[in-house]
């Protein structure tokens, strides 16, 4: 268990590269901002609440000043709605293929993934935050975007409330 923690921590930040980053990755260095890349479905509640909160103006203005949002539709149901060309493949490149949805990743413009949805790694992702631990995790996450501002980080975090 130590040699494989060691090993990890030796193997430094994750780096990643998909066609589907291509025009975010270059749009956050460029606007020198970090992606936040979101996987979701029309049938998912809370991929909705997730959204919902994020869009919120006084969420959204404090957002879209960190980050450019990448999001992408996976395992749709519904045919009018279609699946991004893709997006399972880079869902899985993110370790998130098996974690539900919604899942989400922050990741640099040099495509180091800085954080994602997951508490302790597979099988622990939060999807919405939803609850004091699920909100804790979110705001360690935020915590590892370095383009986003503490006051901004505060109110983002307090955009959810438990339940």
């Amino acid at each position: 268990m130590i040699a494989l923690l060691a090993a990890a921590l030796l193997a430094g930040p994750v780096k990643i590269s998909h066609p589907l980053l291509t025009a975010p990755l270059a749009k956050a260095k460029k606007e020198k901002k970090t992606v936040f890349v979101a996987f979701s479905a029309s049938w998912c509640g809370p991929c909705r609440k997730l959204h919902s909160t994020l869009e919120k103006p006084e969420n959204q203005k404090l957002f879209s000043k960190a980050f450019v949002d990448a999001e992408f539709i996976v395992f749709e149901t519904d045919k009018k709605i279609p699946n991004t060309p893709g997006g399972v493949d880079l869902l899985t490149k993110l370790g998130g293929a098996e974690e539900g949805i919604p899942f989400f990743a922050a990741i640099a413009p040099d495509g180091t993934v800085l954080a994602d949805s997951r508490r302790d790694g597979p099988g622990t992702n939060i999807g919405c935050p939803m609850t004091k631990e699920e909100i804790a995790h979110w705001d360690t996450f935020l915590s590892k975007v370095p383009t986003l501002k503490a006051d901004a980080r505060k109110t983002l975090v307090a955009a959810f409330k438990p339940e």
